[in-house]
């Protein structure tokens, strides 16, 4: 199945989840897909080439329907991914801003990495750079991936601090939770993490698929 189909069909088995299980409103709440002018404009300003998954994911819904500046939810508070909000290119964000002092911590952490599993091998106190060796060693970040500049929010939900950004050199999805300050590893592709959420929203009859 080619990528293009992939998402297509992983965006259909989330909305006929949910509409089986009467969240009929979430469906409604999508907005329509966005133009490739839309899309090349989004990247010019963001200064490099989306991901063709996302691409193809805003061709299908640009996120939800925003009212005030802010995406609509339903009457029990749920975006179209449960607690967080479905963004399209007006909502989303180059969030490298948004998460590059955490970028920062993990580098530093990295470049002291063999100093530290000598520590470690040895028995001794890490200090401080417990914290930091472990935002590094359990994000499942590559080195490509820290170095990046190239993320991009595609979901999110301020208030809970929590966003799902896609690199757009390697295609992966990381949860980013800005209250901890930390990354972890979600899905190998945007295809991937929609038809797990799907599986989620089918078991559990509950939008946020869980």
């Amino acid at each position: 199945m080619s990528n293009q189909h992939e998402i297509r069909a992983a965006m259909n088995r989330i909305k006929t989840a949910l509409c089986q299980h009467g969240y009929d409103e979430l469906i409604g709440n999508l907005a329509g897909g966005a133009s490739t002018e839309e899309l090349q404009t989004f990247e010019r300003m963001i200064g490099f080439i989306l991901p063709m998954a996302l691409r193809e994911l805003w061709s299908i819904h640009a996120g939800q329907k925003t009212e005030n500046g802010y995406p609509i939810r339903d009457d029990e508070g749920n975006g179209f991914f449960g607690e967080v909000d479905f963004l399209g290119p007006k909502d989303a964000q180059d969030c490298h801003a948004l998460i590059e002092p955490t970028l920062d911590v993990i580098k530093e952490a990295r470049s002291h990495e063999a100093e530290i599993a000598g520590m470690l091998e040895r028995g001794e106190d890490i200090g401080r750079w417990r914290a930091d060796f472990s935002d590094w060693s359990e994000s499942g970040m590559s080195n490509e991936e820290v170095d990046s500049d190239e993320w991009i929010c595609f979901a999110g939900n301020g208030e809970y601090s929590c966003w799902l950004a896609v690199n757009a050199k390697t295609g992966r999805v990381f949860e980013y939770l800005k209250m901890h300050f930390t990354f972890k590893l979600a899905a190998g592709s945007i295809a991937d993490w929609l038809n797990r959420h799907a599986a989620g929203v089918e078991k559990y009859r509950d939008p946020a698929g869980r």
